[in-house]
């Protein structure tokens, strides 16, 4: 589930760390 993560490249450090929570899930 990536969707999130390729979402906007612009705040992809940001989106990096709700990905890494988003994953756990």
């Amino acid at each position: 589930m990536s969707w999130k993560c390729n979402y906007e490249q612009l705040s992809y450090l940001v989106y990096s760390l709700q990905c890494s929570e988003f994953k756990k899930f």
